[in-house]
């Protein structure tokens, strides 16, 4: 996570499984997602997921991303780092897609759980909480 201390929106990084793990080459979708601050993993039916310079689109929403990295960890995901807000919109897209959500601290996967939306404030708490 990262913020300049100017007010600036808090950027979160997002790691997008996408690339065939037989090879490590893009296959256009992604079926698991994790907040990598937050040790938030979601996964469900694959959905369309490609990245152009500056441009995340996932599902057909478009999303400014500040930073991308291809095989992030190993050749089966990809990075992208992102305003805290538009992390969160997808977690709320993906959710309204069936996606489940195999991990989360305890707050954040209860409110994944219920009908309230996920929003950026929450995301950037949990981030910035001390680990126990």
């Amino acid at each position: 996570m990262s913020g300049s201390g100017r007010g600036d929106e808090v950027k979160m990084q997002l790691m997008l499984a996408v690339n065939d793990p037989r090879n490590g080459n893009h296959t256009g979708q992604v079926d698991q997602v994790e907040v990598d601050d937050l040790d938030l993993c979601l996964e469900g039916e694959p959905v369309s997921c490609s990245y152009t310079p500056g441009k995340l689109e996932i599902d057909g929403l478009l999303f400014d991303v500040v930073g991308y990295g291809n095989w992030a960890g190993n050749w089966c995901w990809d990075c992208a780092t992102l305003e805290s807000a538009h992390v969160a919109k997808i977690v709320n897209h993906l959710r309204s897609l069936g996606w489940s959500c195999t991990e989360a601290e305890t707050n954040l996967f209860e409110t994944y759980h219920s009908n309230e939306p996920i929003t950026a404030k929450m995301l950037e708490d949990l981030a910035c909480s001390p680990s126990p």
